[in-house]
């Protein structure tokens, strides 16, 4: 009759512990798929910025095979030193 009692008490102890585990493996199951959703979410965005700049990047080499490497960096320059020497004037 003992036994009996003490095998009532750990299998109820067991089924709390259980429960409590599940409860927190439910949770955690949550935090990680949202941690997913944004990893996708941020993936996307990598993907499509990556295609955008590689769109760019063509557009470069074509440009810089049309005007010449020396050209283009020539007129990227001019634009660099002409956008610096500008002063503004303020008003007293």
């Amino acid at each position: 009759m003992n036994t009996l009692v003490h095998a009532d008490i750990f299998f109820f102890v067991t089924t709390i512990a259980i429960a409590i585990v599940a409860v927190f493996v439910i949770i955690g199951g949550i935090f990680i798929l949202r941690i997913l959703k944004d990893v996708r979410y941020i993936s996307g965005v990598a993907r499509r910025e990556t295609d955008l700049l590689a769109a760019d990047l063509a557009a470069l080499r074509q440009k810089v095979k049309r005007d010449g490497a020396f050209s283009g960096l020539a007129a990227m320059v001019t634009r660099l030193w002409a956008g610096r020497g500008k002063k503004v004037e303020r008003k007293k």
